[in-house]
């Protein structure tokens, strides 16, 4: 005899795995060496996406850290993405994209970016550009029309890192999205 599940929870267990399995294998290092093909890149990355909420605490508030699966539409789940240099050599003009998670929209101005350059994509991937972002659509008359992108139409962030990644070298860079 089965127990059906409240769909709450079937739609909160469904938007977790689609999170998780849309961005694990789909996180991207690169490197490329001397502008003309990709190096094969040493650069490690892992990502780890959680909740975080404030709980009474004594006389105070504190930050609780909790797993992304807890999480149901209108919650922000924190991302952290982590690289290191595996490698014996620097890791010249890396580069790591990361598409915002079907189901969530990227948290505008929650990007640390110390080591690299953050920039964004409103068409898949394609082509990134630094804010205000601006969106080419066309009309049914087939004229070209621009708009500025709403963080909705953010599809991908790209880092572009600022200097060579030393070997050993590791960071943290982190990124927020609302779940719809």
């Amino acid at each position: 005899m089965s127990v059906a599940k409240p769909a709450s929870s079937l739609l909160r267990a469904a938007l977790c795995a689609a999170l998780l399995s849309a961005c694990l294998p789909a996180l991207a290092a690169g490197a490329a060496g001397n502008g003309s093909e990709p190096e094969k890149s040493s650069l490690s990355v892992e990502l780890q996406p959680y909740k975080e909420v404030r709980v009474k605490k004594g006389g105070g508030w504190a930050v609780q850290k909790l797993s992304a699966d807890e999480a149901k539409p209108g919650d922000v789940l924190i991302y952290r993405v982590l690289y290191r240099n595996e490698g014996p050599a620097p890791v010249k003009s890396a580069v790591l994209t990361q598409p915002v998670p079907q189901g969530a929209v990227l948290v505008f101005g929650t990007l640390t970016q110390s080591a690299a350059e953050a920039t964004y994509s409103t068409d898949g991937g394609e082509t990134f550009q630094r804010p205000p972002l601006k969106q080419r659509l066309a009309n049914e008359d087939g004229s070209r029309l621009v708009k500025l992108a709403t963080p909705e139409m953010i599809t991908h962030i790209r880092w572009t890192f600022r200097k060579p990644v030393a070997p050993g070298a590791k960071g943290e860079l982190r990124f927020k999205v609302r779940l719809k």
